[in-house]
């Protein structure tokens, strides 16, 4: 596989993580990555490959933002 520098594609992105958790936090890298890897390449498999990963990725980093979420919802209830 060829490798392709893409460390300056997304730099207008904010890459501070400080506000996630670490698991979460661990997600954001390997998202960006993906989403670089997929803007760089001109190999359509390539690009499906890196689109398919993507949406795995995602799909998880969502569902632990929700038990974030909910958690964070359910232990502000308690305090009440």
């Amino acid at each position: 596989m060829e490798s392709t520098d893409t460390s300056g594609i997304l730099c207008g992105f904010k890459q501070d993580f400080s506000v996630v958790d670490a698991q979460t936090s661990d997600d954001l890298p390997r998202i960006y990555a993906l989403i670089a890897k997929a803007i760089a390449t001109s190999d359509s498999d390539e690009f499906e490959q890196a689109m398919t990963e993507l949406r795995v990725v995602l799909k998880e980093h969502i569902q632990r933002i929700r038990a974030l979420a909910a958690a964070k919802l359910s232990s502000s209830d308690s305090e009440k």
